[in-house]
């Protein structure tokens, strides 16, 4: 290796390039071939103005071994040094700085300029440096939302001497993306989809999922809320395992260990006493899921809604006494225990003018296995509270309970009316009634989460042919993609969300064949507002 002359230094550098190359590493080699006992080796350096530790290992056979090292120095006479963070946010302040040495034996008038991409300019500073001398040069800089690296470029010059040093910095969305708008459709030859990215969003991005099942199409954002769901109590933790089809979670929750001495299921291990209506959607959650509950634990569970029901269980603020009952009852149907329950069911007063939404379809439930004929009293009244709105239903309540409400209960009755009436022309109109009710891509509650997954997934088995063959076109802004509707990963397509008013346009080429369901979800890092 030899030095460059005066004024020059050492790695790419030296030959009058950007420094940039600053790996802590420039060179491993395993083994090295012998010539008579030498080895001629070339080492790179790379851009550091630094010091370098050469180390060489020889052995042969199996007893005999050596070391040599060496030290090498690179230097410049004017030398820039990178105080830039490696990361920052979108929209920070700071001060980008770089150290500016004169490592020579003459004082030095330095002219400082610098840039960050292609639309940051970091203004000219001149600076004197005595001979030995360092100095600190400062440049004010605000990062901008719409990128996700900056690359500054920075040079020093004086008298025919000079130094150009890059560096890179990663630049993190502080504000996270977050779903707005979800939108699930049917296609069969063309769609228009009109966006407008908010205002005030920092960035945005559109996701497109076509699939032949509405099941599969429809749950993208339920999936993406409930991966990332922070909470964790009982019901929680079973509706996130539901939502997200994963056993491993269920399993996980240890439901055993949340029973109180009567049976109840607890929110919480140390909570005192139990809850009926928890327990009572535990095993809704288990029966519609067919995930298990041991056997010894569900047999306590059941037992304790049946004392509850029987009025042999007090049970401290269940609120609604008899709508509590009912509930405690739609789930012992579920599991063939309310027919011991009748005598107690006939004591109640079940005027269903005045029960409520949720109850009358738990009451629903619970007249698929006892007095079916009564079952067409409560559908009478809920067809009674039923309004269409298009393709739309919904339904004049605002009744909710501690584990229910609106979306909830609407999902619960689509999957009694799979149960007793599948060839029925509503289910389709549910169906579109409860995707209708998502907001943000998901539903209102953990609760409606694991049970609408439950209802459209059911809803798909029974109903949708996947044999759907031909791609989808999809176009945003000029941006052309390709959606496989017959892969079997499936996945998302994504856009970058144009700022304005912008167009979405999904199309199926000639010859497609069947109706594929699509998700449109609208993602943007919109900040909180005070």
């Amino acid at each position: 290796m030899k030095a460059v002359p005066s004024g020059g230094g050492g790695g790419s550098g030296s030959r009058g390039g950007t420094r940039e190359l600053f790996d802590t590493l420039i060179k491993w080699s395993a083994i090295v071939p012998l010539k008579n006992g030498h080895a001629d080796i070339e080492i790179p350096l790379n851009d550091s103005l630094t010091g370098f530790r050469l180390v060489a290992i020889a052995h042969a056979g199996a007893d005999l071994f050596g070391t040599g090292e060496s030290t090498v120095h690179s230097s410049k006479e004017l030398s820039l040094f990178s105080g830039i963070p490696d990361t920052m946010r979108n929209g920070d302040n700071f001060s980008a700085e770089v150290t500016l040495r004169n490592s020579s034996n003459q004082s030095m008038e330095v002219k400082v300029k610098g840039s960050a991409n292609s639309n940051i300019t970091l203004a000219t500073q001149t600076v004197n440096l005595d001979a030995h001398a360092s100095k600190k040069i400062v440049w004010p800089v605000t990062v901008p939302n719409d990128v996700r690296e900056l690359v500054y470029t920075i040079s020093a010059e004086s008298q025919g001497v000079s130094d150009e040093l890059q560096v890179k910095q990663r630049i993190v969305n502080p504000v996270p993306m977050r779903a707005i708008l979800g939108q699930i459709s049917q296609l069969e030859e063309n769609l228009d989809i009109p966006l407008s990215l908010p205002a005030d969003a920092r960035e945005g991005e559109i996701r497109v999922t076509a699939e032949a099942s509405l099941g599969a199409s429809s749950l993208g954002g339920v999936r993406e809320y409930m991966t990332s769901y922070p909470h964790t109590c009982m019901e929680q933790k079973l509706s996130r395992a539901v939502a997200l089809g994963r056993k491993d979670l269920w399993e996980q929750s240890k439901i055993a260990g949340f029973l109180d001495n009567d049976g109840l299921l607890k929110f919480f291990a140390l909570s005192l006493r139990g809850s009926v209506e928890l327990t009572a959607y535990a095993l809704e959650l288990s029966h519609y899921q067919g995930w298990a509950i041991p056997d010894d634990t569900k047999d306590r569970m059941l037992d304790a809604l049946g004392q509850f029901v029987q009025g042999r269980l007090n049970v401290p603020g269940t609120g609604l006494f008899i709508e509590d009952k009912i509930r405690a009852l739609a789930a012992l149907a579920l599991w063939g225990k309310a027919a011991n329950n009748k005598p107690s069911l006939e004591n109640m007063d079940l005027n269903p003018t005045y029960l409520s939404f949720p109850s009358l379809i738990d009451l629903r439930r619970v007249y698929e296995t006892i007095d079916e004929p009564k079952r067409s009293t409560v559908d009478n009244a809920l067809t009674e509270r039923s309004e269409f709105r298009g393709s739309i239903m919904t339904f004049k309540t605002d009744d909710r309970t501690l584990l229910g409400s609106e979306d909830a209960s609407l999902a619960r009755l689509i999957l009694s009316r799979l149960k007793t009436d599948k060839s029925s022309a509503d289910l389709p109109t549910y169906i579109r009634s409860l995707l209708s009710t998502q907001k943000n891509g998901h539903w209102d509650t953990t609760v409606a989460d694991a049970l609408g997954t439950l209802a459209i997934q059911k809803f798909a088995q029974a109903f949708e042919n996947p044999d759907v063959k031909g791609d989808v076109q999809a176009v945003l802004s000029d941006v052309k993609k390709s959606l496989s509707v017959e892969a079997k990963d499936k996945k998302s397509e994504a856009f970058l969300w144009p700022k304005g008013t912008s167009t979405l346009n999904l199309s199926r080429p000639a010859g497609s064949q069947g109706k594929v369901w699509l998700t449109t979800l609208a993602l943007a890092a919109v900040p909180l507002q005070k």
